[in-house]
């Protein structure tokens, strides 16, 4: 149960990355929480959106 919550609390580096270039936070941070080591990185690599 720890393992779990401590994820949920990992999935928000993603999501608040993605979230300052511009992503939607709800969408990255359910990325984060399935795929979590590949959604780190993406979200370092990913660039601001223009609109």
């Amino acid at each position: 149960m720890e393992a779990f919550i401590f994820l949920l609390f990992l999935a928000l580096i993603p999501a608040l990355i993605a979230k300052s270039k511009g992503r939607n936070f709800l969408l990255w941070y359910i990325y984060g929480i399935c795929l979590l080591i590949i959604a780190i990185p993406h979200s370092l690599i990913i660039r601001k959106t223009t609109e």
